[in-house]
């Protein structure tokens, strides 16, 4: 009997995707347990999944947004729930886990960008997301934000493949809206994104778009899209107060369009760019802030000039049938693409201009735009100057990668991410010492001071704050420069 002999084979681009991704995940968790950010509002939710672990209460909405009357959706808390359930509450577990998302959204800009665009802007979005600064940093974070990259790259994913042609992936169009809504309220941009597409699709009378307004693809875009949206909408149900969650997409409108606040003032629209130039100077290379700006700019310019005048791939073999067709089909396809990731980086972009707010936390919806934009741009450049681009990305990716590092993530940095883990942590352990046993409140030692983190640590370390007045008060006071913490703990009595 004659046995077949079996080679495994590994290709080279297979060989290199597997290296980036050991990369991403490297630079995702080194010294997380001493350099995880955890402010108080990561601890929300934290105490917000522990509660619902240990009574079983399941809560409908998560912490407040920029505006208090509308609350983040609670999908974070039940994420959060599966790390520390499997990890018995360790704090470290929930910034593992968002690590291993962004690892894996590494991954899918990868297997995107070659579908949407080419390998090569696969290959170059995977290794400029892999190392992007301002990208890590948010993956290290256990907050709901560090996972709008991944929802927002499958949003747009859906989209393309649905007016491409696939009606089956319209449900999954509204199903990642509920997901981007209960992660951030800021990914509403979105909605007008889709809105846009509809009415483009309706005016031309495309194909894709009569085949969407079939019962059963309507009947289950609704389902997908209210099963998501559901825990809020019961919230709203039993508050009586308005109906706020799911009608927030509108209030919001009224409050940016129709708002009788002046327009703009001069300091408005300083804070504004001056915040956004930060953010880019740590997604795009931290090294240099107007280099950043100058490659985030001309990527913008080659990307509006490329819908107008696309410079598309060539057809996969099979598609086509002749050189006419050829070009034409994948013109039309390459400014379908680009046209798509325009409105991407534009709508967004636009909607926190107009909030008057460059907050951290609308930003994450634009890392995979403005990195695969970046990227197209390098492909172009590639077909005439290679060297220049692999100096570039090398230059990119050793750079970022160091100074990240040697810079702690940022960590007690001025603008950056506040006090360390390890130190918040030996904080809380010197709590649970000096209070050697008995019942004790946290007293917050400064104006707008979070407490939840250290309520959470202390409680995983066997003596958290009591919930009632108790004679013991333990008062933490920020240092000068509002990155170290000290404790004091004293006795009225």
């Amino acid at each position: 009997m004659k046995i077949s002999n079996f080679k495994f084979q590994i290709s080279p681009r297979s060989s290199l995707i597997f290296f980036i991704l050991v990369i991403a995940f490297f630079l995702r968790v080194y010294s997380l347990n001493d350099f995880m950010p955890f402010i108080g509002d990561f601890a929300w939710f934290y105490i917000s999944a522990r509660d619902m672990l240990l009574t079983g209460e399941i809560p409908l909405v998560g912490i407040t947004s920029s505006h208090t009357w509308v609350h983040q959706g609670p999908l974070w808390t039940y994420l959060l729930a599966i790390p520390l359930f499997i990890s018995n509450f360790n704090p470290v577990s929930g910034a593992y886990f968002t690590a291993a998302l962004g690892t894996l959204t590494v991954f899918m800009i990868y297997k995107i960008g070659i579908q949407m665009f080419s390998k090569f802007v696969g290959i170059v979005a995977s290794v400029l997301y892999a190392t992007s600064p301002l990208v890590i940093i948010h993956s290290r974070m256990p907050y709901h934000t560090s996972i709008v990259p991944l929802a927002s790259l499958l949003f747009i994913y859906f989209l393309y493949k649905w007016i491409k042609g696939d009606v089956r992936f319209l449900p999954f169009v509204f199903l990642s809206l509920g997901v981007l809504y209960n992660l951030e309220l800021s990914t509403l941009v979105f909605w007008f994104l889709l809105i846009l597409i509809f009415a483009y699709g309706f005016i031309k009378r495309k194909l894709w778009f009569t085949q969407s307004l079939k019962p059963n693809v309507i009947l289950l875009s609704v389902f997908l899209l209210l099963s998501v949206m559901l825990p809020m909408i019961i919230y709203d149900v039993r508050q009586h107060s308005g109906y706020f969650q799911i009608t927030a997409f509108f209030r919001l409108i009224k409050i940016y369009l129709f708002s009788s606040l002046p327009v703009f003032s001069f300091e408005e629209i300083r804070g504004v760019f001056a915040s956004l130039f930060s953010y880019n100077q740590r997604l795009v290379f931290l090294g240099n802030g107007i280099f950043a700006l100058l490659l985030t700019m001309v990527s913008f310019f080659y990307l509006v000039s490329s819908v107008y005048n696309p410079h598309p791939n060539p057809l996969p073999k099979g598609e086509g049938k002749g050189e006419g067709d050829h070009v034409r089909i994948f013109a039309k396809r390459a400014r379908m693409i680009r046209s798509l990731l325009l409105l991407w980086v534009v709508l967004p972009l636009l909607g926190i201009i107009l909030s008057r707010t460059a907050s951290e936390a609308y930003v994450p919806m634009l890392f995979p735009a403005i990195i695969l934009s970046i990227a197209l741009f390098f492909n172009y450049i590639y077909k005439r100057h290679a060297l220049i681009v692999f100096i570039a990305i090398l230059l990119f990716v050793v750079a970022n990668s160091y100074l990240l590092i040697s810079e702690n993530y940022l960590m007690e940095k001025p603008h950056g991410y506040g006090t360390p883990f390890s130190k918040i942590l030996k904080v809380s352990e010197k709590i649970v010492i000096e209070s050697d046993g008995k019942e004790y409140n946290l007293i917050a030692g400064s104006k707008g001071m979070q407490l939840e983190n250290f309520e959470y640590l202390t409680w995983w370390l066997g003596h958290g704050p009591s919930k009632d007045d108790q004679p013991l008060k333990v008062l933490l006071i920020p240092d000068k420069d509002s990155i170290h913490v000290e404790e004091k703990v004293y006795n009225k009595n």
